[in-house]
């Protein structure tokens, strides 16, 4: 059951200048949480149909954690609601809620809208809803979907997570190259600055646009790839990350860097055990995807070691600062 399908929007009828003008701060700000809502989903809408998805995701604002900028899941993309309807991210700190202004928070939303939708069209390609031709990226991202798989860890069998949610030292750079996190976020960047250039070159810059503009500057894909290539000292880490993931999920041997290797495989095995923890605390943003998930796995050449487990399907979310 997914909520794929047809969301019309008062704004169907812009072409994509006036749409994306909208998201000037001077526009946004006024705009109430329903016409906000309007404007990202036919964002969505548009994002969405140029990907050739089947059906368009629905957008929703949702309650998420202060450091989740969205999540998507079954055709349905949350995005979060301080962030995009306040231009606030609510910390908590000493038992105390902080409120921190997000400056350019309509751009933010912007990127998140796209951010997410990639996934779900990722999704779709992974299914086999839409096909794609490069084959290669396609078994990419289904190494990368939300299974369970069984590694060895010290002559010990133990599950782990194809999608990495970033709890070992390191684990954020482990987190945003896996591959589908590596495209959206590089797609989404990539298309929210040639949005800004269109809306720049009509009407003039804004200050959000400025401090959108720096965000990216320090902490953006690029900034973000060099800093990870220096921490795992291996200048193929993003091709190695997900090499890695492909050899536990189809079975392969292709060579890559042992340090990379163990980093991942130890992420992988964390990252299932975040994710139990959040279900056995309720935590609604992993619920929201669960469902029965079996995993097989080949031990030694000689033996078959089979886990069931009935709780998780990984919980991929975003995790994104402001």
């Amino acid at each position: 059951m997914s909520d794929y399908g047809t969301h019309p929007t008062r704004y169907r009828n812009l072409n994509d200048d006036v749409l994306y003008s909208m998201y000037r701060e001077s526009v946004y700000n006024t705009l109430n949480e329903d016409e906000k809502l309007d404007l990202l989903q036919e964002t969505v809408n548009r994002d969405a149909l140029e990907r050739s998805e089947v059906g368009t995701p629905l957008v929703q604002f949702a309650a998420l954690p202060s450091d989740k900028a969205g999540i998507a899941a079954n055709g349905v993309i949350q995005i979060n609601y301080d962030m995009a309807v306040n231009g606030v991210q609510m910390i908590k700190y000493n038992e105390q809620v902080i409120s921190h202004l997000i400056d350019d928070y309509n751009i933010q939303a912007l990127n998140t809208a796209i951010h997410e939708n990639v996934h779900c069209f990722q999704d779709q390609v992974i299914d086999g809803t839409v096909s794609i031709k490069d084959d290669h990226l396609t078994a990419e991202y289904r190494a990368n979907d939300c299974t369970l798989n069984v590694l060895w860890e010290n002559g010990n069998l133990r599950i782990g997570s194809q999608y990495l949610t970033g709890e070992t030292p390191g684990g954020y750079y482990l987190y945003y190259f896996q591959a589908t996190e590596r495209d959206a976020h590089l797609i989404a960047e990539k298309k929210t600055d040639a949005i800004l250039q269109g809306v720049t070159a009509k009407y003039g810059s804004e200050p959000s646009f400025q401090a959108y503009e720096r965000s990216v500057e320090a902490k953006g894909y690029q900034a973000t790839e060099q800093e990870a290539v220096r921490l795992f000292q291996n200048e193929n880490f993003v091709k190695d990350l997900n090499q890695t993931l492909q050899n536990y999920y189809y079975g392969t041997n292709i060579p890559v860097d042992a340090a990379t290797e163990s980093a991942v495989k130890t992420e992988m095995i964390e990252s299932y055990q975040h994710m139990q923890e959040q279900l056995d605390e309720g935590n609604p943003a992993y619920i929201y995807q669960v469902q029965d998930q079996s995993v097989q796995a080949e031990v030694d050449n000689d033996n078959s070691a089979t886990v069931e487990d009935n709780g998780i399907e990984a919980g991929c979310e975003d995790s994104l600062g402001f």
